[in-house]
């Protein structure tokens, strides 16, 4: 190997190699514009301005499209999706949790929380009854959502188990859990919990529930 100013050529290449790849310091000396401009004063904005950069963050991380409204505390899993037709709005401190969609109009109540996974979705998005056009062009919700768009309401307090289907064009009163895996087609009474496929009432969460309302309602309005 041949030997070029003492070192070994190798080395040589391997040293100027290291050299170009390393960042020049640069020196601020009595530079004022070049010392304001390395320390940086952090910008005051405003709360509003903060809400609405977390939303957008919320936007850009997880797949929110449409008219959807969104209340403070909003907490999203991975890979969630939320579209509306129309109208979708979520109230304060609800989770949804990830690989969950919801494509419906309608509401999602204070304080509920939705597992991984669950679906609530149109019962109708595509007009399966439209003749000579084949399913996959047949009239979309997107399209026509006055004709094609059922809205759901879930209200508040409400636990959507892991799994769970919800089809549109119904209510879940508040406080009412839906177990894991169930299909719910039908409205679901205050307070009750319902399991199966599809979904049915097999059993009551509170025994007095107006006590648990109250101190809901005492949440709520001190926010």
């Amino acid at each position: 190997m041949g030997l070029e100013g003492g070192l070994p050529l190798v080395s040589r290449i391997r040293e100027s190699r290291f050299k170009s790849s390393v960042p020049q310091s640069r020196s601020i000396g009595n530079d004022h514009d070049s010392l304001l401009g390395a320390m940086r004063m952090p910008k005051w904005i405003t709360l509003d301005e903060l809400r609405f950069r977390r939303v957008q963050r919320l936007r850009r991380r997880n797949s929110i499209r449409g008219p959807v409204k969104i209340g403070s505390n909003l907490s999203l899993g991975a890979n969630v999706k939320i579209w509306a037709p129309n109208s979708l709005k979520i109230a304060n401190d609800v989770h949804i949790g990830a690989g969950s969609t919801v494509e419906v109009d309608g509401s999602i109540g204070y304080g509920t929380l939705i597992a991984n996974s669950v679906g609530i979705v149109g019962r109708r998005d595509h007009d399966f009854r439209a003749i000579g056009v084949h399913i996959r062009k047949a009239p979309w919700v997107g399209d026509q959502p006055e004709r094609l768009s059922n809205p759901v309401c879930i209200g508040r307090d409400v636990w959507i188990g892991y799994g769970a289907i919800v089809l549109s064009g119904l209510t879940i009163g508040d406080s009412a859990v839906i177990s894991a895996g169930a299909v719910v087609t039908t409205d679901v009474r205050a307070n009750t919990v319902v399991a199966g496929c599809p979904a049915r009432e097999v059993g009551t969460r509170f025994e007095d529930p107006i006590l648990h309302w109250k101190r809901l309602d005492e949440i709520e309005e001190a926010e």
